[in-house]
Order: C-alpha cells, then sequence, then structure tokens
C-alpha cells in the first residue's frame, strides 16, 4: 500500500464521492469528507473510524469552508489531496431558470471550489506539497441544448483549474481536471497520461 495521506473530499454523500472515500478508508488512508449532512454521510459510509471526519459545510460559504479545512488539519494534523466533488446539476432553457437556482449552481460548482481552493493552499504551501484534483464534466467541452448553465459552470471550472495548474507555485503541487472516465480517451483528463504531469504540475526548488 502506499504512504497514507490525508484527503479532504467533497460532495461525498453518493455517487463517485461516496464510492471514493470508502476506497480510500479501505486502503487506511484518513479521510475528511463533506456533505450538506453528516448524518447521512455516516450512514453512507457505514462503519465509524477514527480516520474518517465527516464534516456538513455549506460550500458556498467561505467561512464555512474554512472551519472545515481548519477541523481536517486539527484532526489529522496535515492535508494531502483535496478532491472537489461536489456538483449541482441543473437541466432546462435560460428563461425558464430562475436568478436563484443558475445562482445556487454556480456556488456550488464554482465558488464552492474556489472556496475549497483558498482555504487549502496555505496548508499545503506550509507542507510543501499537495495535489489538488477537481471533478468536472464533460459538459465543459461541448455545451448540450437544454444545459446551458450547468456546462457554463464547468466551463468555469475547466479554466479555473488550468489557471491553478499554471501557476508558479513555490511548492510541489499538481492540479488536475478530470471528467467522467467512460466519456474520455485520455484517462478522464483533457491531455495525454504521458503529458499530464507537465500539464499539471508546477514543480520548483
Amino acid at each position: 500500500m502506499s504512504t497514507p495521506k490525508t484527503w479532504f473530499v467533497t460532495g461525498a454523500s453518493q455517487g463517485l464521492g461516496l464510492a471514493l472515500v470508502k476506497r480510500l478508508l479501505r486502503e487506511g488512508h484518513q479521510v475528511a469528507a463533506t456533505s450538506r449532512t453528516t448524518e447521512a454521510l455516516a450512514q453512507a459510509v457505514g462503519t465509524p473510524s477514527a480516520a474518517f471526519l465527516p464534516l456538513q459545510v455549506d460550500l458556498g460559504s467561505d467561512a464555512s469552508v474554512q472551519a472545515a479545512i481548519a477541523q481536517t488539519i486539527s484532526t489529522f494534523g496535515r492535508l494531502d489531496v483535496v478532491v472537489n466533488n461536489a456538483g449541482y446539476g441543473i437541466g432546462g432553457s435560460i428563461e425558464e431558470l430562475t436568478d436563484a437556482e443558475t445562482r445556487a449552481a454556480f456556488e456550488v460548482n464554482v465558488f464552492g471550489t474556489l472556496n475549497v481552493c483558498r482555504q487549502a493552499l496555505p496548508q499545503l504551501r506550509r507542507q510543501g506539497a499537495g495535489h489538488i484534483i477537481n471533478i468536472s464534466s464533460i459538459a465543459a467541452l461541448a455545451g448540450a441544448t437544454g444545459w446551458a448553465v450547468y456546462s457554463a459552470t464547468k466551463a468555469g471550472l475547466a479554466t479555473l483549474s488550468r489557471s491553478l495548474a499554471g501557476m508558479p507555485w513555490p511548492l510541489s503541487l499538481i492540479v488536475t481536471r478530470a471528467c467522467a472516465p467512460d466519456r474520455s480517451k485520455e484517462t478522464s483528463i483533457w491531455v495525454p497520461a504521458g503529458q499530464c504531469r507537465i500539464a499539471f504540475s508546477s514543480r520548483l526548488a
């Protein structure tokens, strides 16, 4: 088994996030996982473990995210991998969706990710290393009819990830934008695997 790491996973009560959390715990990693309710999250994960920290977080609130990151570091002593998995899927024509519905999608898919990155990066800087994984969608590359708002949020997330990856970080930081593996021939990322390190890492002494 690889060296155990501390992971912070958003949107972990179902789907990909839940599957990832269960796999990480089985492999001996420490996992802080977020959801809108810790009861549902804890029930979905199953057996309680000292390596599992369920967190109720409002990703649209910078203060809520800050508290969650701080609790993760306080509990486990470090933070190695951040997975921004939480997503808000919403379909409908632009004139059908209300302003509140549209903003809610951007709050989770774009600003939620920004908040997590903003609060996690200082700890990654202190450690001198880290990995940020942002889960996007094929919709970021090809918007579909009736999914304009969702596609716009995912396109924003993709560009954010690319910009983060290109920053001259004074640490060993990898930023990865991943999308559904069954919809991509590029091992879930937008560049061939052989170019992944070049595209998504910035390593300066």
